[in-house]
């Protein structure tokens, strides 16, 4: 079952635990999850649980039971508007097609679009990502890039939004980023999801070895999940992103400081 706006363990919206999970403790997630809740959104657990696990394809079970839940959670919400934040071809609405030619498996949004009736827009952000391992997609990529890409774009033809590559005609969307570039030893996108470059104390860098630096919220406890971190060693600078927030910074690992 799925509980609307289940909060358990978060201990305010406003923060986030270490016990919460992998998305929570991702370094690249956590902006984007403490501007959704600033936004007014609300967090759903849809994954699969233990009792939705029975035998079968494993990813047939997982997408039937994500798209099972996320239908409740639609029924007892139907005014609502949902974000749903997923990973790869959890977006897809069409079986995707194998090597072979044929037709595999049908995940969460297809199933989801046909438990509600509902077609859901789906954006791919990773078939022309920075990552994508196909030299057709890296092609397309590059010169899309060649053009001083500022910002992210779709790419439309004869008036409609383009996709490519695995995804071709699976998704509604198909998003370019800019490349990502390196500011103070960090990924610049830190700089669009307002955060700001703080040089650690210089204390903290030690001689040898090298130090985990974390910075936490002033007003957060001692489980949360912290805002930043980063690794600090002599030879590497490496700078902190910060939000416009007091913060506390807690250093950890065998070095030798000045």
């Amino acid at each position: 079952m799925v509980e609307v706006g289940d909060t358990t363990g978060m201990k305010g919206l406003d923060r986030r635990v270490r016990a919460e999970g992998e998305a929570v403790a991702n370094e690249q997630d956590r902006p984007r999850i403490r501007q959704s809740l600033a936004l007014g959104y609300r967090p759903l657990a849809y994954e699969e649980t233990a009792e939705q696990r029975v035998a079968g394809d494993p990813i047939d079970t997982r997408e039937e039971a994500e798209a099972t839940n996320l239908a409740a959670v639609i029924g007892h919400m139907p005014q609502a508007r949902f974000l749903i934040y997923v990973g790869y071809s959890h977006a897809t609405k069409v079986p995707l097609i194998d090597e072979a030619g044929q037709h595999t498996h049908l995940w969460m949004a297809g199933r989801l679009q046909q438990k509600t009736g509902i077609d859901p827009l789906t954006i791919d952000q990773t078939g022309l990502g920075e990552t994508n391992s196909t030299l057709a997609s890296r092609t397309l990529r590059d010169v899309v890039l060649a053009t001083n890409l500022a910002r992210s774009v779709i790419l439309f033809g004869a008036g409609k939004p383009l996709s490519f590559g695995r995804y071709r005609d699976h998704v509604d969307l198909q998003v370019i980023h800019p490349a990502t570039h390196v500011v103070h030893g960090r990924p610049d996108w830190l700089l669009a999801v307002g955060r700001h470059p703080v040089p650690p104390d210089p204390k903290l860098i030690p001689s040898t070895g090298r130090v985990l630096a974390q910075a936490f919220l002033a007003n957060e406890g001692a489980d949360a999940i912290p805002v930043d971190e980063v690794v600090l060693e002599a030879g590497a600078p490496r700078w902190l992103m910060l939000p416009d927030q007091p913060v506390r910074i807690v250093v950890s690992g065998s070095t030798s400081l000045p």
